[in-house]
């Protein structure tokens, strides 16, 4: 479980960067994605992602999940400067 919560969070860092150095131009379809409901659903998939890494390192105390913690606080920000970059 604590792969699949440290994997997740690194896909979207992926994801998001490439969106990002890609969209640098005037670019209509990354205006869509931030608008559109894909992003909130990106959105509440982090946090879910961070309540359940929170309930994970409750349980097992494993060092993997500080560092998905860290790679998900990661993930929020890109969602933050994908939003603010409109």
């Amino acid at each position: 479980m604590a792969v699949v919560i440290m994997i997740v969070p690194i896909i979207g860092i992926l994801i998001h960067a490439a969106f990002y150095v890609y969209g640098l131009g005037d670019h209509d379809w990354l205006r869509q994605y931030k608008l559109s409901v894909w992003m909130k659903a990106v959105a509440g998939l982090a946090f879910i992602n961070l309540v359940g890494n929170w309930f994970h390192y409750r349980r097992t105390r494993m060092g993997l999940d500080i560092a998905s913690r860290i790679a998900t606080y990661l993930w929020i920000l890109t969602i933050v400067l994908l939003i603010t970059r409109l």
